[in-house]
C-alpha cells in the first residue's frame, strides 16, 4: 500500500474482482493517510462508468505473520491471559458509501 506508483493499477485489479459491475475504473488520486494506528490506510478517488467512488483501504502491515502466530501460539499455552492465534486467511471486503 506505501507504493503510490503501483498501488492504482493493484487497486484497478482488485475492484474488477469483487466489483465487477464497475466498469472502465480509473484511478484519479492514491493518498496513503495516517492515523491507522498499525494499520496501514490510503484514500482512494475514482471513477466508473457507475459513477465516482471514494474509498479508504485499510491494509496489514508488512510483517512476518509466522513469528507472530508463534509467539502468540506460545503465550496461549502459559497461564497468562493472550488471544487465540489464527493462521486462516483474512477475508477480503469491500464497501461503498454514497
Amino acid at each position: 500500500m506505501l507504493n503510490v506508483d503501483e498501488m492504482p493499477a493493484r487497486v484497478r485489479s482488485f475492484l474488477g474482482k469483487v466489483e465487477p459491475s464497475w466498469s472502465n475504473v480509473v484511478v484519479d488520486s492514491y493518498e496513503v493517510m495516517t492515523g491507522g494506528y498499525s494499520r496501514l490506510l490510503a484514500r482512494v478517488e475514482l471513477h466508473h462508468d457507475g459513477g465516482h467512488e471514494t474509498l479508504v483501504l485499510r491494509g496489514d502491515p508488512p510483517a512476518d505473520r509466522s513469528r507472530r502466530s508463534a509467539v502468540a501460539r506460545a503465550s496461549g499455552a502459559s497461564s497468562s491471559a493472550a488471544p487465540r492465534a489464527s493462521t486462516r486467511p483474512r477475508s477480503r471486503r469491500i464497501a461503498a458509501r454514497e
